[in-house]
């Protein structure tokens, strides 16, 4: 298993690799673009899906200069 802790400002560059991938949205509003598809995860939603489709992060809205960061956890393993 891989993981990522992410601290988003702003979107994230999409991206691409092989496995399976399964986000947490721990604090804030984001939001998730897949293979064409976007989602809004509210703080304790969760999504998985096939990483080898283009995807990317970012917030919900945008932030104030002293609003907190959106705060996602990523796990992903490879096939």
């Amino acid at each position: 298993l891989n993981s990522w802790l992410l601290e988003l400002r702003d979107f994230t560059e999409p991206t691409t690799h092989p496995g399976e991938e399964f986000v947490f949205c721990l604090r804030g509003r984001a939001t998730l673009n897949v293979g064409g598809a976007t989602y809004q995860l509210e703080s304790g939603d969760a999504a998985s899906f096939w990483s080898a489709e283009p995807h990317n992060y970012g917030p919900a809205e945008p932030l104030a200069e002293d609003d907190p960061s959106v705060l996602l956890l990523s796990v992903w393993v490879h096939e």
